[in-house]
């Protein structure tokens, strides 16, 4: 927790920084970062709304892929305290955007994400199916350790199909 203590006040030593040159691209990226770190010391809200914070500068600066990974990182969040229908509304944004943009790591990202919403829900049949869309995407843009990773996820998902 120490390392992230001092994340976090690197963190907002910097964007104060940015604040102070008027760096819109710098503060999202402060704010994202600062998101993030928050999220690991288990302070949600805060985590939250730094990330939205980010996001709407991305927007306003037309840095899509920026706007969209704050949007995955809040649907990340929401899943994690239980908000999955919201959860799911962000992903469903990011990923349009990833699309859109033609990033298939991005969307492999995402599609596993949703993956794991349908899961924790229960929804194990729609999780699968995710998980496979996000593993086809995975076998062709990323390295073996990735593919391992949500082989994984595809393992876990079919054993518990199967204990139903």
């Amino acid at each position: 927790m120490k390392r992230y203590d001092e994340a976090l006040a690197a963190g907002e030593q910097a964007l104060a920084k940015a604040r102070a040159i008027n760096n819109a691209q710098f503060e999202a990226a402060c704010l994202h970062l600062l998101g993030l770190t928050l999220n690991k010391l288990n302070r949600p809200q805060e985590a939250f709304a730094r990330f939205q914070e980010s996001m709407a500068i991305k927007e306003k600066i037309g840095d899509h892929a920026g706007q969209a990974s704050s949007l995955n990182e809040i649907g990340k969040l929401l899943g994690d305290v239980g908000q999955f229908d919201a959860a799911m509304k962000f992903f469903q944004q990011a990923i349009a955007i990833f699309y859109e943009l033609n990033n298939p790591v991005k969307v492999a990202i995402t599609l596993e994400n949703i993956g794991g919403c349908f899961e924790f829900q229960g929804h194990f049949s729609e999780a699968l199916e995710k998980y496979q869309e996000s593993l086809r995407l995975t076998q062709q843009y990323c390295g073996p350790q990735d593919v391992e990773h949500v082989q994984n996820h595809i393992a876990r998902v079919k054993g518990k199909v199967k204990s139903q």
